[in-house]
């Protein structure tokens, strides 16, 4: 996992939230006009996803730096104006929380660099190609391949960071067992002294019970002759 508190730069971060204000800008102006286009898909997607990435960063950045127990969250409106919402948490939780907005900045990020993106470039050659808003196509490629090349950098960094982290688990994993494996063997090898004899079983001695016989007596000598 990522132990640096910023996943950007702050100078990449300040660009990115400048391009997307851009983005929100042109988003509102002509949604009226061309939310009905086959390309405006991609644009809201790409609008949506950007501000959710955003924000994400702005969460990572409050819990490291200012460590404080409020995460503020941040939401424009059509006229691009910021408004702040805050909400608590326990600082106990403020590193796992930190740690799992990261893997899904990264997550997003990887996502949009790989599939998004490479979309919206079509986007923009479809607009351009039309030849009717040649203005608006070039401000969105702009936007397009700014927003690629900053996020780009962040996976480059994201991928980066997890082998090295992979590859420190794997050394400390092969460590572990060969430290587990010769206690094992010294174990096994050690003198732990003679060893002790069991006594041997006694059995148990059997009680014989001998039956008497009944001696017939002369009165039942004549019952058994008679028949009585």
């Amino acid at each position: 996992m990522d132990t640096s508190p910023h996943l950007l730069d702050h100078r990449s971060q300040e660009k990115l939230f400048n391009e997307f204000e851009i983005l929100h800008l042109v988003y509102h102006r002509n949604a009226n006009q061309h939310r009905t286009s086959t390309w405006w898909k991609s644009l809201n997607v790409l609008h949506r996803k950007l501000r959710q990435l955003l924000l994400m960063l702005l969460d990572v950045e409050e819990i490291t730096t200012n460590g404080s127990s409020r995460l503020t969250k941040m939401k424009w409106n059509k006229l691009g104006r910021i408004r702040f919402t805050s909400k608590r948490y326990g600082k106990e939780n403020g590193e796992k929380i930190a740690g799992s907005i990261k893997r899904k900045v990264l997550k997003l990020a990887s996502y949009m660099v790989h599939e998004l993106l490479p979309k919206c470039y079509l986007m923009c050659y479809t607009i351009l190609q039309t030849g009717e808003f040649i203005t608006l196509g070039f401000a969105l490629d702009g936007i397009v391949s700014r927003v690629y090349s900053i996020l780009s950098g962040l996976v480059r960094e994201g991928l980066k960071t997890a082998r090295e982290s992979s590859a420190t688990e794997a050394v400390t994993g092969a460590v572990t067992e060969t430290v587990t494996e010769a206690v094992a063997e010294t174990m096994t090898s050690e003198d732990f002294g003679m060893p002790v004899e069991q006594p041997p079983a006694i059995e148990p001695i059997k009680t014989v019970v001998k039956k008497h016989k009944k001696r017939k007596t002369a009165k039942s000598t004549m019952d058994d002759i008679f028949g009585i």
